[in-house]
């Protein structure tokens, strides 16, 4: 769903449609990347084998900080690691997994440090890593496509400086992986670019000063390439069937800003029932296997909890 549509129907919930509104667009935009947020929080919660991307870790990166023991620098966007392996050579079909250490006086394995760090021990010498990544989801925007030269998996996007009638822009390399493009409007009528929705791989940004651009590498390639002028509009990081849980939690965002108690009264109902199943659709099923149970009945001690569990548990409904 793309980003303007989700802010139409977040307008409507709020009765600020028409010619005069009192909330921008931009300001919208940032409640839609609040709920985005929370919704990847929760599906991250409940799912514990969720990963949305693979992630490259040079070992000449890495810093060494005792015998066999090195520390690798992760983006600030990483949320959780999942899974970690030794880069495939040639020769490999996949890399060799790295097991994860319990703790940091473990004499192998990797540990997940909360500032951002990969902690690794039992190497010799660092090795280069592919790891399995949860990401936080970019911040969305629209806006006008510059010209690119001939590459064809390439997309620059432009903004400003950063300012409070902006769009918030992701500056980190890789920021935009995973986010999803697509091509609203074409700045001339010779090609016809409308349509195409492109997941992202990898970003890096350029320029300075009062105007940076976004360069974009696609995952498969435009049918139309893109040139300057044509229009782009991103989508949420979310399936299209909780959209409109999506638009309700920006407009519960929107009210709470404004202290408006009666729009939140409104909404309540529809936003908890949507709640729910979005909650429900992430956590895994029972995989059918019995259940063990320990001592304590409120306890269980399997390694895999059913949906049912973990609704009990985080819920509150």
């Amino acid at each position: 769903m793309r980003l303007s549509s989700i802010i139409t129907d977040v307008r409507d919930l709020l009765h600020d449609q028409g010619t005069t509104q009192l909330i921008s667009d931009q300001e919208i935009s940032r409640y839609v990347d609040s709920g985005v947020r929370y919704m990847f929080r929760w599906q991250a919660q409940l799912d514990e084998t969720y990963h949305n991307l693979e992630y490259s870790l040079p070992g000449s990166a890495a810093v060494q900080l005792h015998a066999n023991v090195f520390l690798y620098q992760l983006p600030r966007w990483t949320y959780r690691v999942w899974r970690v392996r030794e880069t495939k050579i040639a020769t490999d079909a996949v890399g060799r997994t790295i097991q994860e250490s319990s703790a940091y006086g473990d004499s192998e394995g990797w540990k997940f440090d909360g500032a951002k760090r990969l902690r690794l021990v039992g190497h010799s010498e660092a090795p280069d890593l592919t790891l399995s990544i949860v990401k936080v989801p970019a911040f969305l925007h629209q806006g006008a496509c510059h010209a690119d030269g001939a590459a064809l998996t390439m997309l620059t996007a432009a903004h400003p400086a950063a300012s409070s009638s902006a769009y918030r822009f992701e500056n980190e390399p890789d920021a935009y992986a995973n986010a999803l493009f697509e091509i609203t409007a074409g700045e001339d009528g010779a090609r016809d670019p409308v349509g195409q929705v492109r997941r992202v791989v990898s970003s890096e940004r350029s320029g300075s000063g009062t105007v940076y651009r976004t360069q974009l590498t696609i995952e498969t390639a435009w049918l139309e390439i893109p040139d300057e002028g044509d229009e782009y509009e991103m989508h949420p990081e979310t399936d299209d069937a909780h959209a409109r849980f999506l638009v309700l939690l920006a407009t519960q965002y929107a009210f709470e800003k404004h202290h408006n108690v009666g729009g939140l009264a409104a909404i309540n109902k529809e936003f908890m029932d949507e709640r729910k199943r979005y909650i429900d659709s992430c956590a895994p099923r029972d995989d059918g296997l019995p259940a063990f149970w320990g001592t304590d009945l409120d306890t269980g001690i399997g390694t895999d909890r059913d949906r049912d569990f973990l609704l009990g548990r985080f819920g509150g409904f």
